[in-house]
């Protein structure tokens, strides 16, 4: 873990944001748009570090090149942060699709509301209070939070740098009330962090370094429990199976340094089966 991340996490949580936000204060740059929106600035963005239109982008071109999504879909963005998936969707979503994005960090859904849902009545963001030792230090356990929807409700569902964050049981949770509002024949997009016999938890050429071994998964941090959370892949596979899910497509990304592909974490297509 490099000194810079170390130094972030040893800040209590309320430091965080304004940390960021520092940091960028001292870098110029200019307000930049996406279909007609105002992009939020680099310093208020809180999760991760990657191109963020970019991301989001790649996300909805995977959706749509696996036949994911249409643009008359409901759609659930689990984690919805500064907006990374909704921005892409804007500019593809029909006014008979429709989205639903929710969050722990307030900031965001009160940034996308009033940058995204002013113009789109369609997008709708709510902030659900809950403890993450990342983002939150107040709130209900995630691992018995009821997603505020209705069973088969969504037709996609994406979790992108979602499961990273969470613990064992919270993962479980997400996973089952995902599988729950999803329609049958809906998918999940989702990425991890996966753990094989390929890559150990503290595999030398990794981008991202997993030390804590915590039997199913492993932390980058042990005073910071979410901020970056890998899985023994077995395990994770045989959760989701449990759920109920198919598991459709398992994309293994970059982190490892190991293979040169697109996306940085592993990414899971997850299908919710007709028979339910």
């Amino acid at each position: 873990m490099g000194f810079l991340r170390s130094l972030y996490y040893s800040l209590p949580i309320n430091l965080r944001y304004p940390a960021r936000k520092l940091a960028g204060f001292f870098t110029w740059e200019k307000t930049e748009y996406f279909n007609g929106l105002m992009l939020p600035r680099k310093g208020d963005i809180f999760t991760g570090r990657g191109d963020f239109i970019k991301e989001g982008k790649e996300v909805l071109s995977l959706a749509k090149k696996e036949g994911l999504i249409s643009p008359d879909s409901k759609v659930l963005d689990i984690g919805s942060g500064m907006g990374r998936v909704a921005y892409p969707l804007t500019a593809y979503l029909s006014e008979n699709g429709c989205y639903e994005g929710f969050d722990v960090v307030a900031k965001g859904v009160k940034f996308c509301t009033r940058h995204i849902s002013v113009r789109y009545s369609n997008f709708k963001f709510t902030h659900v209070s809950l403890v993450n030792d990342l983002y939150t230090a107040a709130g209900a356990n995630a691992e018995s939070f009821v997603f505020p929807y209705p069973d088969n409700h969504f037709d996609f569902a994406v979790a992108n740098s979602l499961f990273t964050h969470l613990q064992e049981g919270e993962t479980l949770n997400y996973l089952k009330e995902a599988f729950r509002t999803l329609n049958p024949g809906g998918y999940l997009y989702a990425t991890f962090f996966l753990l094989n016999k390929e890559r150990s938890y503290n595999v030398e050429k990794a981008f991202f370094k997993f030390p804590h071994h915590r039997g199913n998964y492993a932390l980058m941090s042990s005073k910071v429990k979410a901020a970056n959370v890998a899985f023994e892949e077995i395990f994770l596979l045989k959760v989701c199976q449990r759920c109920g899910f198919e598991v459709k497509l398992n994309f293994k990304g970059k982190w490892d340094g190991l293979r040169d592909t697109k996306n940085f974490q592993d990414i899971l297509i997850l299908q919710k089966p007709y028979l339910f």
